[in-house]
């Protein structure tokens, strides 16, 4: 594997004294004031089951059309559901009953390209964005056509965030024939996209002339990204246990950390992928996901492996780690109360459903955060 790429996500930790308090989170100050949660590898509350009663089921888009392969889903202020169906080229708008309000599906002389993969919410003026391969299409709460953005390189399937303005991505790149994942701002249709940060994408690829081999797997490690907030996102790489929340101008806020030991391959893994790995361990975590409280949850399952629900850690707004949960494994967005996820009819079938929950156990969770006392505030 190259080492030779640097991450410029965290940057130098501080020594964290390891005798006194032991098992405590911990915070402790950076020269520049960038605060740092350092938590133990047990969550202060153990596990926490979310209780979760179904709500809402949708099937597909009305007369007779199912969904053929849903992608993403987006929850407006309003409870406006937006849903991307890959497979069936269209984009889906609901009202919070679960009427279908608008389709769309094609643009004047390209019926074919209109294949929605990835959503970003702005929650402040309710504009969405749609991501596809190379291109990103805006649109506004009501589905009429903003703005489109081309791009030479194919972002990446793992987080579009809106955080007040401008947007961040994850692009798919090369370095010295090394495919990286590449962190990027970008706001205006006639400005290329700002790196902001980059890191290896541990895929198996090849190059010989002009001919590519990609092969990919769901271990390579990769940098993951998630709305946190109106203003702010959180930025992990998964290669270690880190994770930086971000305020809109990208200046880091708060670093997270979680003591552990890596996660290891099975003998089974290692014999089944073979080659395939090019990396000591597996990634500390999956995929991002945070709720309406600024609530952090690291999903630790392999979501390809999964049957049907992924452990996560959850991360309170101030860093501390709370708790050790199970979420179904296409959940996409939480918030207000809710879950909102895809489901499908068998465990190798493609997302033909969207479910809304109720968390009847919600206000539990908050009433523990509220009586946090183990986080200390040690820096000005």
């Amino acid at each position: 594997m190259r080492n030779n790429l640097v991450l410029g996500l965290i940057g130098a930790l501080a020594v964290l004294p390891t005798s006194e308090n032991a098992g405590a989170t911990r915070q402790i100050p950076r020269s520049n004031d960038i605060r740092v949660v350092a938590n133990p590898e047990t969550p202060k509350f153990g596990e926490f089951r979310l209780e979760l009663e179904k709500d809402l089921e949708i099937k597909g888009a009305g007369d007779g059309r199912d969904f053929k392969g849903l992608r993403d889903i987006a929850v407006g202020a309003d409870g406006a559901i937006f849903l991307t169906d890959y497979m069936g080229g269209g984009l889906h708008i609901f009202d919070r009953q679960g009427v279908l309000k608008k389709t769309i599906s094609s643009f004047g002389d390209e019926p074919k390209d209109f294949k929605p993969y990835r959503l970003g919410l702005n929650d402040e003026t309710g504009d969405v964005a749609v991501w596809m391969y190379k291109t990103l299409k805006e649109f506004d709460r009501e589905g009429r056509r903003l703005r489109d953005f081309q791009f030479p390189d194919p972002l990446g399937q793992d987080g579009l965030v809106i955080p007040g303005f401008g947007y961040r991505a994850i692009f798919e790149g090369w370095l010295d024939s090394a495919t990286v994942h590449r962190l990027a701002r970008f706001e205006a249709t006639h400005l290329p996209p700002k790196i902001l940060m980059e890191a290896p994408y541990t895929i198996y690829r090849r190059k010989e002339g002009r001919m590519e081999t990609a092969l990919y797997h769901s271990f390579a490690f990769k940098i993951l990204l998630a709305q946190r907030g109106p203003r702010n996102y959180v930025v992990g790489y998964s290669r270690e246990y880190r994770l930086e929340i971000r305020d809109e101008h990208d200046r880091p806020v708060l670093q997270i950390t979680k003591e552990g030991p890596p996660p290891s391959f099975s003998k089974n893994e290692l014999r089944r992928l073979k080659d395939l790995i090019c990396q000591e361990h597996k990634p500390y975590f999956y995929r991002l996901l945070s709720d309406d409280r600024n609530r952090i949850y690291a999903v630790i399952d392999d979501p390809v492996e999964a049957a049907s629900r992924l452990r996560c850690d959850v991360f309170g707004k101030d860093g501390g780690y709370l708790y050790r949960s199970e979420i179904p494994r296409g959940t996409r967005v939480i918030k207000g109360g809710y879950l909102f996820a895809l489901a499908s009819d068998g465990p190798d079938d493609d997302w033909t459903a969207f479910m809304r929950y109720r968390i009847k156990n919600w206000d539990r969770i908050l009433e523990a955060e509220h009586s946090l006392p183990f986080i200390q505030e040690v820096w000005r």
